[in-house]
């Protein structure tokens, strides 16, 4: 009975993720991802200095993409070299990683059971399939309460997340990264 279970589930959420569903939050609105585009506002202006300066502060070497986008690199163990995207949106800090392109990512059911495994293990990151397929470890932050502590907690967390998930799941990519 408990197999069929998780065979019902597993099955729900594999239907979810290939048709594209994305959940609604509770003001009815859908969740904005890192790749939605929002106006430059009074205080998105003030967010993005607020994190300039946190970046500055912090001691990582980072490159500016746009006002509100930064990109740390990184050296991982599994994962040769990445780069965790930092994004601000208002009031929202979104840090995010490509693990895998779209192309690369056959969803399969062992896939799909590993990462879920990985969602519920690993602390203050979520695992995700962005709109072209592409697999994305992600965290998001209230840009209000973001100091360098926790900028540095959640950038280190999140790059260790994404090395120990390239770990358990570079075999089932159809092109693994090196």
């Amino acid at each position: 009975m408990k197999k069929n279970y998780c065979s019902l589930i597993l099955s729900i959420i594999t239907l979810a993720l290939c048709t594209g569903f994305q959940p609604v939050a509770a003001s009815g609105r859908r969740a904005q991802g890192p790749t939605q585009k929002t106006g430059a506002s009074a205080s998105a202006k003030v967010a993005s200095t607020k994190m300039a300066r946190l970046l500055d502060a912090s001691g990582y070497k980072f490159t500016k993409a746009a006002d509100n986008i930064w990109f740390i690199n990184f050296q991982g163990k599994s994962l040769a070299e990445f780069k965790v995207t930092i994004v601000v949106q208002d009031e929202v800090v979104v840090m995010f990683t490509i693990l895998a392109e779209g192309k690369d990512v056959s969803l399969t059911p062992i896939l799909m059971k590993k990462l879920l495994s990985l969602n519920h293990a690993i602390d203050r990151v979520k695992i995700a399939l962005g709109e072209e397929g592409e697999l994305v470890v992600r965290t998001e932050l209230s840009q209000r309460v973001v100091d360098v502590t926790e900028l540095k907690l959640n950038v280190e967390q999140l790059s260790g997340a994404v090395d120990e998930i390239h770990a358990a799941v570079k075999a089932d990519l159809t092109r693994p990264a090196k």
